[in-house]
């Protein structure tokens, strides 16, 4: 039977008509470069220690400091801060831990000097393994403390930047008066080295009256014996990681930290 033409373009024309349209074809995003993004990981990672060598009443021996440096290399520390150290100058019947200590681990030294009465001395030290650019020690104001306490600032070369760990030990029972001191002169840190991150550590203040300087963060504390610890609030300085360890000279505070280089304002 034949089809007239124009009967079959009618029929086509409807059936095409009829059909739905096809559903357009969707293109997935491609997934953002790595290459694009910021880099989230830090440039470099070290570890810092702080210890309150002041509550330990022990006479200190090589043996003990060989087995505290095998503790400080176990845990990999990279800084190490020292508190209420007594050392006795020219008394070579007693053994320095500043000198032993710097020698059993293989770390540079920056000590500050509180106070050196009778051949005995004390004060507050930063050991590390990196380069120590430079140290500052600074003595608090209006201290009724016996040891004219002070904090000692070491600017440390950690390769990415620079950073600056601060020792310190406040009188065993601090008043008002210490506490404030010791707030003002922490305080200016953040003025002082205005693009460097600073790490205070010691006996500080933690009490709901005397809160941190704006400026720092405090870690929370990790055992009642463990020194306390300060750090700037700094993108560039981030805490990863934070425990506390039991050693022949006392409770030692360990902190692992992320840094970043310097950023451009």
């Amino acid at each position: 039977m034949r089809t007239h033409p124009q009967i079959f373009l009618a029929v086509l024309l409807l059936l095409v008509s009829g059909c739905p349209a096809p559903e357009a074809v969707r293109k997935e995003a491609p997934p953002p470069s790595p290459a694009g993004k910021t880099p989230s990981a830090p440039e470099m990672s070290f570890i810092l220690g702080t210890l309150d060598l002041s509550g330990y009443h022990g006479r200190i021996e090589d043996s003990s400091i060989a087995a505290f440096a095998k503790t400080v290399q176990g845990e990999k520390i990279d800084i190490l801060a020292v508190e209420g150290i007594t050392r006795y100058p020219g008394v070579a019947t007693r053994t320095d831990f500043v000198d032993r200590f710097a020698a059993a681990a293989g770390m540079r030294t920056a000590f500050g000097e509180t106070i050196t009465l009778n051949n005995r001395q004390g004060g507050n030290a930063v050991f590390s393994l990196f380069p120590i650019d430079s140290l500052v020690n600074t003595h608090y104001t209006e201290m009724d403390g016996i040891g004219f306490e002070a904090v000692l600032q070491a600017v440390i070369d950690c390769g990415v930047r620079d950073v600056v760990v601060a020792s310190t030990h406040l009188p065993e029972k601090p008043g008002v008066a210490e506490e404030t001191s010791a707030l003002g002169t922490i305080s200016v840190f953040a003025t002082i080295y205005p693009r460097t991150p600073v790490i205070v550590s010691g006996n500080l203040p933690h009490t709901a009256v005397m809160n941190p300087p704006a400026a720092f963060v405090p870690l929370p504390v990790r055992h009642p014996d463990a020194p306390s610890l300060w750090y700037t609030r700094d993108s560039s300085l981030t805490v990863r990681d934070a425990r506390s360890e039991k050693t022949v000279f006392g409770r030692l505070l360990i902190v692992d930290f992320d840094l970043r280089r310097a950023r451009t304002p």
